[in-house]
């Protein structure tokens, strides 16, 4: 986690200036996930509010430098952080590597805990870990082995004309027909491997998905086009 403040600029356009924020692509490059929090009194789309018209030019610098890195804005898009002399604004933010975004809970401004600065508390909450599901045993019916179960099933005892005359008869053959499938299926079909995570069905695909959609929603906050251009 590394806590940042940088001095309010004198002009949008500037970008060479003496900034902590420029440290941390070379900080950012540690194989582990990152948390990057601060006063940075920067503008820009993706966090200002509308009203905010100002745009810095180093703000751009700071998402594109953090977005190589993988890391995105947790802070909500217009939350105020910021309130003196009647303005208000959002200049103290939060970005997260990926893993730390998935388990986000909470990320706002909490007037509650508030101690008279012209600065709002900013409560981050997230998962201590992710969610597992319970370890339940399935078959992999996938990979059943169908020579396997032609050739146990060719062992499979046939009821004759008297075994099935009464209840007691019925009930039994019932019995042993159950144990025999048990025990081909337990021949010939593999035990799954019991999965990791609490969404079992989340793919690379969808991943990838989630990850083009946080894209698209940073370049429609920017320049308001949510087109895709090959």
């Amino acid at each position: 986690m590394y806590s940042i403040y940088c001095e309010p600029l004198g002009s949008p356009c500037t970008v060479d200036y003496n900034s902590p924020a420029l440290l941390l692509p070379a900080l950012l490059e540690q194989e582990e996930e990152h948390l990057v929090v601060g006063d940075f009194n920067l503008y820009h789309p993706l966090w200002s509010r509308i009203s905010d018209l100002v745009h810095h030019d180093a703000a751009d610098q700071l998402v594109h430098n953090l977005e190589l890195a993988g890391l995105s804005l947790a802070t909500p898009q217009g939350e105020v952080t910021w309130e003196a002399r009647g303005a208000r604004s959002t200049i103290d933010l939060a970005f997260a590597s990926e893993v730390l975004t998935d388990r986000l809970i909470a990320c706002h401004a909490d007037t509650e805990l508030d101690q008279g600065s012209d600065h709002y508390p900013v409560v981050i909450r997230l998962a201590a870990r992710a969610q597992l599901a319970p370890e339940v045993h399935r078959r992999s019916w996938k990979s059943m082995d169908v020579n396997i179960v032609q050739a146990g099933a060719a062992h499979l005892q046939a009821p004759g004309r008297n075994t099935m005359a009464t209840a007691e008869h019925i009930k039994a053959y019932t019995s042993y027909l159950l144990e025999f499938i048990q025990w081909l299926t337990g021949e010939a079909v593999l035990w799954s491997s019991p999965s990791e995570r609490a969404t079992p069905w989340w793919t690379q695909e969808i991943q990838d998905l989630v990850q083009e959609s946080r894209r698209l929603r940073r370049r429609e906050a920017v320049t308001g086009d949510l087109l895709v251009h090959s």
